[in-house]
């Protein structure tokens, strides 16, 4: 196996971009099929996979809409400061699947079935990566996946989203039911990445390791932590953002509003052979 391209993991704030948001114009949408292969909506091209070259910086991000006027702009313009390359969408709010071209940019998007403008799951993607998109895979509104080629092998992410605390065990278990039966169709040999909200607090008690470090920002794990952690030690994954000694003020993902809730509730989950990448 060869070398690994470096991947700088990042969280952008949660908050801003969320407020403002944008109708995808429908006439620049391409609807795909499962392992139908990406063509450009402007082209009708075959996308091809480009030459690996380049390092590339990801990042996860819960925008809380794209519908409302201005906010793929202003989604871009944000992403575009902080030289994100990829990051995983929660909220999106468009309804149906498929993929935006923009300029610079696409947005893969897996939205509400039922034209409810509601969740919404998907990937920012820049337009130095695009070529290098082998595969999109939307499942549902809470999940979907997307492929590239590099240049050793490839790398499988999913962008997830969790139930929140107070939802009841039953809608808990079937998401995780979901996102494990998606992990477990990953290619055997493709280095695999998860990022989104899991409104998931991760504490330091000793069940949390292999998978955690002792650099998380709380001290108790909640139920939804409690259930992420099962996942990630079931399939040998590492919590990035647990393993690195970081003040607390960057390891937060979510503020309150009035800011008095603080919280560490967003997080990447990494292939263990993989994680100090």
């Amino acid at each position: 196996m060869g070398r690994l391209p470096r991947l700088k993991i990042t969280w952008p704030s949660r908050l801003g971009v969320g407020r403002v948001a944008d109708n995808p114009p429908h006439k620049n949408i391409t609807v795909r099929k499962p392992n139908e292969p990406l063509i450009d909506c402007y082209t009708g091209n075959r996308h091809k996979q480009g030459k690996w070259s380049n390092d590339f910086t990801c990042a996860t991000w819960n925008i809380r809409s794209l519908y409302k006027a201005g906010a793929t702009r202003e989604l871009a313009s944000q992403l575009s400061n902080y030289k994100i390359d990829i990051c995983a969408l929660q909220e999106i709010r468009w309804p149906g699947e498929g993929i935006l071209h923009k300029d610079k940019l696409s947005i893969l998007y897996s939205g509400n079935k039922t034209g409810r403008h509601e969740f919404g799951d998907g990937f920012y993607v820049s337009k130095k990566l695009m070529e290098h998109i082998m595969d999109f895979k939307p499942i549902n509104e809470q999940l979907c996946l997307i492929r590239i080629k590099a240049k050793f092998y490839n790398i499988t992410f999913i962008s997830a989203h969790a139930p929140t605390e107070e939802k009841n065990e039953i809608v808990k278990e079937q998401f995780y039911e979901d996102l494990e039966r998606v992990f477990d169709g990953i290619p055997r040999h493709d280095m695999k990445m998860v990022l989104g909200d899991f409104n998931a607090k991760v504490g330091k008690e000793n069940f949390t390791s292999p998978a955690c470090g002792q650099h998380s920002l709380h001290e108790i794990t909640n139920e939804n932590g409690r259930m992420m952690v099962e996942f990630a030690n079931g399939r040998d994954m590492a919590l990035e953002g647990t393993w690195f000694p970081h003040k607390n003020v960057h390891k937060i993902t979510w503020r309150s509003p009035n800011n008095e809730v603080k919280n560490q509730i967003d997080h990447i989950l990494v292939d263990r052979r993989h994680c100090s990448a």
